[in-house]
């Protein structure tokens, strides 16, 4: 999937909407994604880490709203957005299979 389709994916947790996805975080190698930037229905941001996430079928799926982190720090100083639609990710492990 290109990374860009990351982005506005809904996220729900069972069936409610919490928001969508505004931007893939990459670990620092590059090699994976390890967060979501969520932007809330409510116009909060949090950080979604990709082991609590479930990607399928255009959604991002949690099981619970607690998995939502208010404190993004951590991935802000150890990581790197995700740059543009030329890099390929798999949706299951978040690993990224291919860029320009």
């Amino acid at each position: 999937m290109p990374a860009a389709h990351l982005r506005r994916l809904p996220v729900l947790a069972r069936d409610l909407l919490l928001g969508w996805v505004s931007e893939p975080i990459l670990d620092v190698s590059g090699e994976a994604v390890v967060c979501l930037e969520v932007e809330a229905v409510s116009g909060l941001r949090y950080f979604l880490p990709m082991a609590a996430a479930e990607i399928d079928a255009g959604l991002v799926r949690i099981a619970s709203p607690l998995h939502l982190m208010d404190d993004g720090e951590f991935y802000r100083r150890n990581g790197a957005a995700l740059d543009g639609s030329t890099v390929w990710i798999d949706p299951a492990s978040g690993k990224v299979l291919a860029g320009s």
